[in-house]
């Protein structure tokens, strides 16, 4: 056979090759396409797992075309009828469950750099978890790598996405589809029961109950709470003053209940007082102090945690930590030398005369 004959018959079988695949790739897409269409979800998530492979880069650009033509807001007027009669309305493609299961699919094949047009979609998907059965079974079966990194960008990114819901978390990583993510979880708990709290102004006791039968996780994410920012005060206290005060009048309860340990969440919630987080986290902090009653011998342990909020910028930190001073300063083991080289900046303030005059009547006291 002459080399011109050998060139051919190796092009045409490159040819048939490439035949074969984009005839497997259009039998791939038609299939994902079928799915979604006929809303099959409990044929997702196996079709996610054992036909994608080896397909994914065809996958996500037919995810692309999905996000543009069937979950983004459109006219629908000449694509289907209003269900109000109205001459123009607006919309998007996909139903419900349609757009719960674009969504999975984007979760188990995108990579994570591939995710922030997502986040919004994700956000109202994994919100229906509890009372759509398919989407954790699919989680279950199809495992997405990365997917615990993605939930913690979301929680932190600057967009309409919500952190998600403290049980999925735990369902999450009791299935092994996540592994514990410190910032991820304490943002997710500090948030916990807050929207009830802000109706009924008591204790919640279905968050209380939901916390007790996932002992182990919660402890482990309550003590990370005093460790990374968190949206522990709701992020809207002004409004809602009940849910500024949801963890104060829970955290004795978990004290008592040995969910964490009452000193450390004393200091801790002191320390909280010198981080460069939002006022109204540090305001909710102080009320858990408060909320625990602590006596002259646990604020004198801990006295120079307390000194240092004395020279920090912020006037109703530094009031609060002369108030603590106030409670003690009676004390055998107080430490008056500490306390003065920590409080003498304050003489020289003119923001803050209430505990420039408390200062002084410590130190005459003192004297």
């Amino acid at each position: 056979m002459s080399e011109d004959q050998l060139d051919t018959k190796e092009l045409s079988a490159g040819n048939s090759r490439a035949s074969e695949k984009k005839l497997k790739v259009a039998a791939i897409l038609a299939e994902f396409d079928d799915i979604i269409k006929q809303s099959k979800k409990d044929e997702l998530g196996p079709f996610l797992k054992d036909k994608t492979p080896g397909y994914l880069t065809e996958m996500k650009k037919h995810l692309t075309g999905y996000r543009s033509n069937w979950l983004t807001f459109i006219e629908l007027t000449d694509i289907m009828p209003s269900p109000y009669n109205e001459p123009r309305h607006f919309g998007v493609r996909a139903n419900g469950t349609q757009k719960d299961m674009i969504t999975l699919a984007a979760i188990v094949l995108l990579e994570r750099s591939q995710f922030r047009p997502w986040y919004s979609f994700i956000s109202e998907t994994i919100h229906h978890w509890s009372r759509e059965p398919f989407i954790l079974n699919l989680l279950r079966l199809c495992k997405p790598t990365g997917f615990a990194e993605v939930l913690v960008d979301m929680s932190t990114a600057r967009t309409n996405a919500s952190t998600a819901d403290f049980n999925l978390l735990v369902e999450l990583e009791k299935n092994a589809i996540i592994s514990f993510q410190p910032q991820l979880f304490a943002r997710s708990l500090a948030q916990f029961g807050i929207s009830e709290a802000r109706w009924n102004g008591s204790e919640n006791v279905a968050t209380l109950t939901s916390l007790r039968e996932n002992k182990a996780i919660t402890k482990k994410s309550l003590e990370e709470i005093f460790n990374y920012e968190s949206p522990i005060n709701d992020l809207n206290a002004t409004r809602y003053s009940n849910s500024r005060k949801h963890w104060s009048r829970i955290m004795p309860t978990l004290i008592e209940e040995e969910f964490i340990d009452r000193g450390y969440v004393l200091e801790n919630s002191i320390l909280a007082q010198t981080k460069d987080w939002d006022n109204q986290i540090k305001t909710t902090f102080r009320d858990v102090v408060e909320s625990i009653a602590p006596n002259e011998d646990e604020l004198v342990s801990i006295q120079s945690t307390i000194f240092s909020l004395l020279q920090y910028s912020h006037v109703h930190v530094v009031n609060f930590g002369i108030e603590l001073c106030k409670k003690i300063y009676e004390h055998k083991d107080f430490d008056v030398s500490s306390f003065i080289t920590w409080a003498g900046p304050i003489f020289m303030r003119n923001d803050l005369k209430t505990s420039t005059k408390i200062s002084l009547s410590i130190l005459e006291h003192s004297a």
